[in-house]
């Protein structure tokens, strides 16, 4: 079973649960998705057996949070028997909710966590969680006796082969900086970054907003980048619905990424997709 926040067809944000689920189901016989939002699912998995079943908890349809935790626990309990394991992604939340029905039905809880903070519900997760898997240590917050054994570095599970450069198309110049348009990523660093750079650079920024902050974040950056002496497009444009696929994808120069703290680890071709310059 797989547990995440959202699962639908173009979702830009949480895009890669899509090629997780599509992935397990390459290993083993079916895979049961409860997600919080899921346009057109129902809100309980059906019974019939059926290689992929995909159940939403309601939010898509203003169902508050309890009601989302009941469909939630109704839609485990009628998988869970079946299960090998049950997988939640990044909510600790999800986890505290089906350890319950885990144990009842001995399934173990796999938790993919990537996140600086480590708030309540994570910390009471943590005894119910058997196994937490996470990009690299650093991205994972805590640490100690009953945690480090728990904790695997797995990477970031992205497929690379979205990312390389398609032959012979590359635009000189082009830099994309990928990622949810939010205060956290820091996108005006890669604004300046560029308007400092060799003349003829060009910048896309390639994101969506999810929160109300976030929104208000992407004003800002785009008064921010028509200030600069040049004018790098920020996509999807204001009011355009979000894609999937943005244009500049697979056309960029270099790939920008600007953690907060430096990365642990050397970025390597292959997270970028080969032939790209990652800065």
């Amino acid at each position: 079973m797989f547990v995440t926040q959202a699962y639908a067809p173009g979702e830009t944000l949480l895009g890669v649960t899509a090629d997780w689920v599509r992935a397990l189901g390459l290993r083993f016989p079916g895979v049961d998705v409860i997600a919080q939002r899921g346009p057109g699912a129902p809100l309980l998995l059906s019974r019939a057996r059926t290689p992929l079943r995909v159940a939403s908890m309601g939010k898509d349809r203003g169902v508050g949070r309890v009601g989302q935790g009941a469909m939630l626990v109704a839609s485990l309990a009628r998988a869970a028997r079946r299960a090998r394991v049950i997988f939640v992604h990044m909510v600790p939340r999800y986890a505290l909710l089906a350890a319950p029905v885990a144990r009842l039905a001995g399934v173990p809880i796999v938790l993919w966590y990537a996140h600086g903070t480590a708030g309540r519900a994570l910390r009471l997760a943590m005894p119910f969680v058997d196994r937490v898997v996470t990009p690299t240590r650093d991205s994972f917050p805590l640490a100690g006796p009953g945690i480090d054994g728990k904790v695997r570095v797995t990477g970031h599970g992205i497929d690379t082969g979205r990312h390389v450069p398609a032959s012979g198309v590359a635009e000189p110049g082009l830099v994309l900086s990928a990622g949810r348009l939010s205060p956290v990523k820091r996108h005006e660093l890669a604004i300046q970054a560029v308007a400092g750079g060799p003349e003829g650079s060009r910048l896309v920024i390639a994101g969506s907003p999810l929160h109300a902050a976030d929104v208000a974040y992407r004003e800002h950056l785009v008064g921010l980048a028509y200030s600069a002496p040049y004018a790098p497009p920020l996509y999807p444009s204001p009011g355009e619905a979000p894609s999937p696929t943005p244009p500049p994808l697979r056309r960029e120069r270099g790939y920008l990424n600007h953690p907060q703290s430096p990365p642990s680890q050397p970025v390597r071709g292959a997270s970028t997709g080969e032939g790209l310059s990652a800065l």
